[in-house]
């Protein structure tokens, strides 16, 4: 997969622009506040329909303008397709997949494919159970459009249940009422962690071979915690551990006014070297690891997909020093890539980007 063009009108700083990438490595480079990262902002919406920054749709759109235009060219087996996204300041969204509108969200994903290195993720460790949590939905909303529906299923299961217990009287209504939404969350709930713990498996494979020959030797591996508490294997029994975890949270929940079990709670333990890298690992070590993890990410979506991603790198090479630099584009060589940086790369783009003021001139 080739990201030919991207077409940007009204989104942040930017008014309208057109960019034309280079099949390899890109860089977009200039002053910091003058609309490096709204770029790779906007390319990465045609993968997860969203902004990485967790802005609302209306914070997207250029200052006194009703809606932004995002329009891609970009090359999927072999031909050339277009993708466009309008967001409007009353919070909708369209999509278009060649002109077509597309109705439902499951029917976005899997088109277009990117990995984002963002400097935030070098905390990925460090931070808490959500960040790992969607490290891992993001990845599988790619390779597994389905996986949005049944995330939403689940959600909104929870909202119901949450709000019964909020206001729960205990009237024979509200137990029967209660078992219900217990039976139908087992199974939503176990579909979501056994598809997690699936991709986990399969990004463990790649991401020991990448941290072993970053940190010289030592071993990386993860521990899968069930509602953020039972560690699991390819052995479990995901709709029994959480047939018993729903039934023992009744009075718990209850007494929290929301759910204690569940899904939601998911979280990954990061080991080195069989120690958690949350306390013991060093700061080098901990970057290694959150870099294999994302070159992993790449590997597992492009065996799934049998095409390679676009790899998005926001201002992360400075963060990281030069034998992570070369080792990460080592590994990269051959795919596309596009950079935003504070200074011209001589040694590494092959296109670059002077932007300015939301504008971006062709070196």
């Amino acid at each position: 997969m080739k990201l030919k063009s991207i077409t940007i009108e009204n989104f942040r700083n930017i008014e309208n622009e057109t960019l034309l990438f280079s099949p390899e490595t890109n860089l977009i480079f200039g002053d910091n506040a003058q609309g490096k990262t709204n770029v790779i902002e906007a390319i990465y919406a045609f993968s997860h329909a969203r902004s990485f920054r967790r802005a609302k749709e209306k914070e997207l759109i250029k200052f006194e303008k009703d809606r932004a235009v995002l329009s891609a060219v970009f090359e999927e087996k072999q031909r050339d397709v277009t993708f466009e996204i309008i967001f409007s300041k009353k919070g909708s969204k369209e999509f278009y997949y060649n002109g077509m509108r597309l109705e439902k969200m499951r029917d976005f994903f899997g088109h277009f494919l990117s990995v984002l290195f963002v400097p935030e993720y070098l905390k990925i460790i460090k931070n808490g159970p959500s960040e790992r949590r969607s490290f891992i939905d993001s990845a599988l909303c790619q390779i597994k459009p389905l996986f949005v529906s049944s995330l939403f299923s689940y959600h909104r299961l929870c909202e119901e249940k949450n709000a019964l217990i909020k206001n729960f009287h205990g009237t024979e209504e509200e137990k029967l009422l209660l078992e219900v939404y217990n039976e139908k969350l087992v199974k939503s709930a176990s579909k979501i962690s056994a598809e997690r713990f699936s991709y986990l498996s399969r990004l463990e494979e790649s991401a020991k071979s990448h941290f072993e020959k970053m940190s010289g030797g030592d071993e990386i591996s993860f521990k899968y915690l069930l509602s953020g508490e039972i560690q699991v294997d390819k052995t479990a029994d995901f709709e029994e551990i959480y047939k018993n975890l729903f039934e023992k949270s009744l009075e718990n929940d209850i007494r929290l006014s929301r759910m204690s079990c569940g899904a939601q709670l998911d979280d990954v333990e990061i080991l080195i070297n069989k120690k958690s890298a949350r306390s013991f690992a060093s700061q080098g070590q901990m970057r290694s690891a959150v870099v294999a993890l994302k070159l992993s990410e790449g590997e597992v979506i492009e065996s799934t997909m049998k095409t390679s991603p676009v790899y998005l790198f926001d201002d992360i090479l400075s963060e990281l020093d030069e034998k992570r630099r070369e080792y990460i584009l080592n590994s990269l060589h051959g795919k596309q890539v596009i950079i935003t940086s504070c200074m011209k790369e001589e040694n590494f783009s092959q296109t670059a980007f002077y932007a300015e003021k939301g504008t971006y001139k062709k070196i």
